[in-house]
C-alpha cells in the first residue's frame, strides 16, 4: 500500500523531526558526544510548525500534479478499467497471455459470483440455496 506506507510515512515522519530531533545543545560549537546529528536541525516547536507545513504542501502539490497527469493520460489512454476489467490480470488483459496462474483465486471469484447469484433470486430460492451453501461451505453445523 503506496499511500499508507511510504504517503503517511514519510507525512508523519516529516513532522516527527521537529518534535523527535536533537535537543537546543547539539546546535551549540562544541555539541555533546551523543547528539545524534550535531549542529543541524534541533526540536522546538518552531521547526515542528515548518515542518508540518512543508508537508502539507507537499501532500497537496503532489495530490494536484497526480490530478493533473491523470486528467492528461485520461485524455488519450484507456486509464479507468470496468469491473470485469479489473477482475482479469493486466496481462491477460493488454497482452492476451496468462503471465500467473490463479486457479485457486479463480474458483474463489466464482463460488463469490455463483453465491451472489443465488441470492438475487426469489425468496423461495433463496433459502434453498443458502441451505445449499451452508452444506456446500460446512456452516450447517453453525
Amino acid at each position: 500500500d503506496v499511500v499508507g506506507v511510504h504517503g503517511m510515512g514519510g507525512f508523519l515522519g516529516t513532522i516527527f523531526v521537529g518534535l523527535l530531533a536533537d535537543p537546543a545543545e547539539c546546535a551549540s560549537s562544541s555539541p555533546p558526544v551523543w547528539c545524534a546529528n550535531p549542529g543541524t536541525v534541533t526540536r522546538s516547536l518552531y521547526q515542528t510548525w515548518v515542518q508540518t507545513v512543508c508537508a502539507v504542501f507537499t501532500a497537496v502539490w503532489c495530490m494536484g500534479l497526480s490530478w493533473l497527469m491523470m486528467k492528461v493520460l485520461h485524455r488519450y489512454f484507456k486509464v479507468l478499467k470496468t469491473h470485469k476489467d479489473q477482475l482479469k490480470t493486466h496481462d491477460e488483459e493488454e497482452f492476451d497471455e496468462v503471465a500467473y496462474k490463479m486457479e485457486g483465486f479463480k474458483d474463489l471469484r466464482e463460488n463469490y459470483e455463483e453465491q451472489q447469484e443465488e441470492e438475487s433470486t426469489t425468496d423461495a430460492t433463496a433459502s434453498v440455496s443458502a441451505s445449499v451453501s451452508q452444506q456446500k461451505w460446512g456452516w450447517g453445523a453453525l
